[in-house]
């Protein structure tokens, strides 16, 4: 998909108000730091939008 990884949770201020570097949230909206096991959760989907932003990258370069 387009979006990069790193911005696939910073458009979500309702949820998430800190991040870290890569863009993977670390304190929720009231400023709580996400628990192991959201934390584990959001990983998942991190990852996979990792594998999905790779795979978008590699087939629009092999157009050009």
């Amino acid at each position: 998909m387009k979006i990069h990884p790193s911005e696939m949770f910073r458009s979500e201020t309702d949820k998430y108000s800190s991040f870290d570097e890569t863009g993977f949230p670390t304190h929720d909206v009231e400023g709580k730091e996400i628990s192991k096991g959201q934390t584990k959760k959001l990983r998942k989907l991190y990852e996979a939008q990792e594998k999905l932003h790779k795979e978008y990258l590699e087939a629009t370069q092999n157009r050009s």
